[in-house]
């Protein structure tokens, strides 16, 4: 083999080994990206389910202190009738 086909082999062997280099790159960073996506996807999701609990907890409380003004409001028209 000649100087000259060993400078071009090298070379392609040099080339090869930038695309596989890039590649690698660009799986890793593809990677990174979908578990950020993950994570991101996860909080999203444990942040929509606080504010349903909130929510719920707060239409419950509104309607326990509902209940108790109409309990109230009866219990005083029938003390009231009683006199």
């Amino acid at each position: 083999m000649a100087v000259g086909d060993l400078g071009s082999v090298q070379s392609r062997l040099q080339s090869a080994y930038n695309v596989l280099a890039t590649e690698n790159l660009n799986i890793t960073a593809s990677n990174q990206r979908m578990a950020d996506l993950d994570i991101a996807d996860a909080t999203a999701f444990n942040v929509r389910n606080e504010v349903r609990l909130e929510t719920s907890c707060m239409v419950a409380s509104k309607i326990s202190q509902g209940n108790r003004l109409v309990l109230n409001f009866l219990y005083i028209d029938k003390a009231i009738k009683f006199y």
